[in-house]
């Protein structure tokens, strides 16, 4: 098994009081292995867990993505960690950002410590823009998971799980799209915490200008949008496919990026120029 991201959780607790966060990470709770950070924090909230709570382990034994999904990761290969949120004043209809804005501080704190030009796929994939089939290279991926009460937003669960020191040989086979890690990439090895760290520092500033600053939050949901157009450019198709049943029978929409809508939802023009905005779908691929 490769190093642990930290020796103990009193290790943990430190890292998170060294931050430079307002309020992300400052509090820590890290488990060697654990079957989901998401289940750690969804408890923790229950019970009262502070906004920006940070629960971090080096193995899931359970770990998932969207639509029921399993996310593997090696023993101490990866970065995983939850957040707890607990935005009280953010509208449930706008709650489609945050994966949005999970993916994109990513991407950023990827590119600024690795050179990666990451980029966020709509609606929760962190890839590295291809030239082959499908388009990407997936490099991490974000799982929200929210609690309402009595019609606000009690709390949201932030997952974040990262590819950092997997060889090729070590991911599984039958992967949906071609999988990468930050090793793959570079072929130079990334301090885990340094990674933490500087995903933190960029989560934390999206999510106080979002929750806390209606026109710096407006300028930062047109540069997600342009994040993601910056390689959806017009040229390029991209093939969607909408739930509507059974896979075998769901809706496939073949179109052009026509930017976020104030949701955060997908916007494509199809090929006879109709426009759709797509709350739940899945990019196939670009071409």
């Amino acid at each position: 098994m490769s190093a642990l991201l930290f020796a103990s959780a009193a290790e943990a607790r430190v890292f998170g009081t060294i931050l430079t966060t307002r309020s992300l990470g400052r509090h820590v709770l890290y488990v060697a292995a654990t079957e989901s950070t998401n289940d750690l924090a969804a408890q923790a909230a229950r019970d009262g867990a502070a906004h920006g709570s940070l629960f971090v382990t080096d193995q899931q034994t359970g770990g998932r993505g969207r639509r029921g999904r399993s996310w593997l990761c090696p023993p101490g290969r990866g970065l995983l960690f939850s957040v707890l949120l607990r935005p009280t004043q953010l509208p449930p209809a706008e709650l489609g950002w945050l994966p949005l804005l999970a993916g994109y501080a990513t991407a950023s704190a990827i590119q600024k410590t690795t050179g990666i030009p990451a980029s966020i796929k709509w609606p929760n994939d962190i890839v590295v823009p291809a030239e082959t089939t499908p388009g990407w290279r997936k490099l991490g991926g974000v799982l929200c998971e929210s609690s309402l009460e009595a019609g606000d937003c009690g709390y949201v669960i932030m997952g974040i799980g990262l590819n950092v020191d997997q060889a090729a040989t070590e991911f599984p086979d039958g992967l949906k799209a071609p999988p990468t890690s930050v090793w793959l990439e570079t072929r130079n090895s990334c301090d885990r915490r340094t990674l933490l760290a500087a995903v933190l520092e960029q989560l934390d500033q999206h999510v106080h200008t979002l929750l806390e600053d209606p026109l710096g939050a407006a300028a930062l949901k047109r540069r997600v949008a342009d994040a993601q157009g910056s390689w959806f450019t017009p040229s390029r198709v991209l093939e969607i496919q909408v739930p509507g049943g059974d896979e075998p029978r769901c809706e496939i929409i073949r179109g052009r990026y026509a930017g976020l809508d104030g949701f955060g939802r997908l916007q494509i023009d199809d090929m006879t120029s109709q426009r759709h905005a797509l709350a739940d779908a899945e990019i196939l691929r670009v071409s």
